[in-house]
């Protein structure tokens, strides 16, 4: 799977497990629920399909 498809599912699987926002542009994932409760203080990860795989490249 590339990349941006595991970068995707995470995205993705943010989604699915509460409320998240992307801006892919500034890269920065933000989650203001988790578990569909939600945050005291909203969560910015900050993610690129990039970076991310450069993470997952170096924990290999």
């Amino acid at each position: 799977m590339s990349s941006n498809g595991l970068y995707d599912q995470l995205v993705g699987g943010l989604m699915a497990e509460g409320e998240a926002t992307e801006d892919r542009g500034q890269g920065v994932v933000t989650l203001t629920e988790f578990d569909h409760r939600p945050l005291p203080t909203p969560l910015r990860l900050h993610v690129t399909p990039t970076s991310f795989d450069q993470h997952l490249r170096s924990m290999a």
